[in-house]
């Protein structure tokens, strides 16, 4: 399944779950895995979302891999054109007044984590397709 050993597949889950309840990156784990597997971090990354989002539909897959597990994927909620302007807006206001990025994203996100990191991501995305043009 997915070019994984079933074993491994027992294991990718394993040390997420563990991750999860310990407050730990996914990112780490693999990471991690990817290098005691011979793996690239984001084929081993693709690899467990396809897992999860299949688990989802499929009852063998939930019951057989994360049969007691709290994983989840979130749901990706996408920028529309008026709140990718306003966060762009935002932030250029601040760095006029001489914050930094992260502070201005702190501060509009109101120091959630998510949130800060999905600005945060949307902001670099933003300038990347902007240098592109």
């Amino acid at each position: 399944m997915y070019g994984y050993k079933e074993s491994e597949i027992f294991e990718l889950v394993n040390k997420a779950e563990e991750a999860k309840n310990k407050g730990e990156s996914l990112g780490n784990v693999f990471e991690d895995f990817g290098e005691n597997t011979g793996r690239a971090k984001g084929s081993v990354r693709n690899t467990y979302y396809r897992l999860l989002r299949d688990s989802e539909t499929d009852d063998s897959i939930r019951k057989k891999y994360f049969p007691d597990s709290s994983l989840k994927v979130c749901k990706i909620i996408a920028f529309d054109n008026i709140e990718a302007e306003n966060l762009l807006k935002k932030i250029l206001v601040g760095r006029t007044l001489g914050k930094s990025v992260r502070k201005i994203i702190n501060e509009i996100s109101k120091k959630d984590d998510r949130l800060m990191l999905r600005y945060q991501n949307k902001y670099r995305n933003m300038l990347k397709t902007t240098e592109k043009r």
